[in-house]
């Protein structure tokens, strides 16, 4: 075994998983990742993964939270999926591609978005049946930055205090608060008409 494996980074060429690391400063920049991405019970501080290609992404596999601070995820295109006990604080996503992301158990503290963002739920409660799992009730989402995305069928759901956030302006968007809708999110509308 490697020094990495040792460190608990396992990298397969088109797979990377990091597993009870604790890592800092690392570059997966430029990294095509086509069998996937899994992170478990990791920690990431200023790291790079611009222009990475993720086919299958896991940002937080398993019940132990997997952290990133500081990372940078420019110009990445990012196919996730849901299952993701993460927290991400000060991280920039300038320039993406991300889809299909169900952020049931993901945290958001002062994180920068541009690029486009397609079928994301952002969720500020954890799901009943996760929070023992996820340790907490309530997601942390605040001081992020939405205003230069492009947001295509992405929700804010489960109490996400919408005040706290830059959010897009114009016409595509529109606020449904709790007493419009049973959601009480914010769609954006363009998927509908």
């Amino acid at each position: 075994m490697g020094d990495d494996a040792e460190r608990g980074v396992y990298d397969r060429g088109d797979r990377l998983d990091v597993c009870g690391a604790r890592l800092r400063g690392r570059d997966f920049s430029g990294r095509r990742l086509t069998n996937g991405f899994l992170a478990v019970a990791s920690r990431f501080e200023d790291c790079k993964f611009d222009g990475i290609l993720v086919d299958s992404l896991a940002f937080g596999a398993g019940s132990a939270l997997s952290e990133y601070v500081g990372c940078s995820f420019d110009g990445a295109s990012l196919a996730a999926s849901s299952g993701d006990v993460a927290r991400f604080v000060r991280c920039s996503f300038e320039n993406v591609r991300i889809r299909d992301w169900y952020c049931w158990e993901v945290e958001f503290v002062d994180c920068v978005f541009s690029g486009v963002l397609r079928n994301v739920v952002f969720d500020g409660q954890v799901p009943e049946m996760n929070r023992g799992r996820a340790g907490r009730d309530v997601n942390e989402f605040i001081g992020n930055d939405f205003s230069r995305a492009d947001l295509r069928g992405v929700t804010f759901r489960g109490g996400i205090d919408l005040g706290r956030q830059r959010l897009p302006e114009g016409g595509d968007y529109t606020h449904l608060s709790d007493d419009e809708s049973s959601w009480g999110c914010w769609q954006w509308l363009a998927d509908w008409r």
